[in-house]
């Protein structure tokens, strides 16, 4: 159990290299934290590619860059720094050998972790919070560590906990993206040339066992252009621009007369969560763009294979999230262990049928709940 009892620290270091969607989900943490300490200086440890996402954000003074390819050269100066930064309070919200040396690397007198930590990275810590095992949500185990530094000082270690859902923990409560209005300029500039509504499609995942098939989300967009006149958007990273080529090549037969916009590496991070933000639905795999849409509003359809709809996905009330029924579903498997035609079968078995009727009911509740 932390123990905030009488802190006031000045320096704060949080240490959340990555993935994208896991940063945006932490960033909830920021303003009570502010709050709780006003006087002290916050730095964030993030990976090399996603420090543009966090840049001007009114919560953190400085951003710690991590390079995973930078070698034992560029570790051994990473710890020398967050040595020399003579830090109070340190949160290692990632829990994995690297971060756990990181955190052991400040010296501070209070280093808190997650019960997710693996790799011997709890080694490094004072103290762990409660209700943060893989049991629970990733969207609400920052709000338990939220809850914590809330927590009245007068009955730390005391008070009641709340029930998960209750928890301050989704992005989208308080995501804090930092967007300017050139951010917002590119996003309004990019979907002029479409029709409204508009369905952002985000094919993309580091994992081959997350992608949903390029042709399935092109059969998904087609029949959202038929029922409801939505125009697409396809969005990814500089990697996945031949992805999203194989999207449009399949939309283009499907929607020969329709405007296209294939937007694939053609943006930063804040430029994404904005082309994000203006649109009207999102349909995306488990990813960082599917937790961005999250944060900026955007009702997503999620579509889950290996991994778990109730664990890694956004809340409910406002998305729609489909799950493979293979035997395997939410294995977490970053690879497919099956062989022959077992191979990525739970991306077949969620067919575009199924996913259809949970769009459906996506543009429903979406409309219910701007009405």
């Amino acid at each position: 159990m932390p123990v905030f009892t009488g802190l006031d620290p000045r320096r704060i270091c949080i240490i959340k290299p990555s993935a994208l969607g896991d940063v945006v989900q932490s960033l909830p943490l920021l303003d009570p934290l502010r709050a709780r300490f006003p006087k002290a200086s916050v730095s964030w440890v993030i990976g090399k590619g996603l420090g543009s996402l966090l840049e001007g954000h009114a919560g953190i003074d400085e951003l710690i860059e991590f390079d995973r390819k930078g070698g034992v050269r560029g570790l051994v100066s990473l710890l020398r720094t967050l040595r020399s930064r003579k830090f109070d309070v340190v949160f290692d919200l990632q829990g994995l050998f690297r971060t756990g040396l990181m955190t052991w690397s400040t010296a501070a007198p209070v280093r808190i972790g997650l019960h997710t930590s693996r790799e011997g990275a709890h080694r490094s810590y004072t103290s762990v919070v409660d209700g943060t095992g893989r049991d629970v949500p990733a969207r609400l185990r920052c709000g338990r560590v939220i809850d914590e530094i809330t927590r009245d000082e007068t009955v730390v270690g005391t008070a009641p906990k709340r029930p998960l859902e209750n928890s301050r923990s989704s992005a989208s409560e308080s995501s804090g993206l930092p967007l300017t209005i050139a951010d917002r300029a590119f996003a309004t500039q990019r979907l002029k040339s479409l029709t409204q509504p508009v369905l952002a499609i985000c094919p993309g995942a580091r994992w081959a066992t997350k992608r949903w098939p390029a042709r399935n989300f092109a059969a998904l967009a087609a029949r959202a252009h038929r029922q409801f006149g939505a125009a697409a958007m396809i969005l990814g990273g500089p990697d996945e621009q031949k992805l999203g080529q194989r999207v449009e090549h399949h939309l283009r037969e499907l929607m020969p007369s329709s405007a296209i916009v294939n937007l694939v590496g053609g943006t930063t991070l804040r430029q994404l969560a904005a082309v994000l933000e203006g649109s009207t639905w999102v349909a995306a795999n488990d990813s960082g763009p599917m937790h961005l849409a999250d944060a900026v509003g955007t009702p997503v359809l999620g579509l889950f294979t290996c991994t778990s709809p109730w664990l890694s996905g956004p809340p409910l009330d406002r998305h729609e999230l489909i799950s493979t029924r293979m035997l395997c579903a939410a294995s977490y498997h970053k690879s497919c262990p099956f062989s022959g035609a077992k191979h990525h079968a739970c991306l077949g078995e969620l067919g575009v049928d199924r996913a259809w009727v949970g769009f459906v009911r996506l543009v429903a509740k979406s409309r219910r709940q701007a009405a």
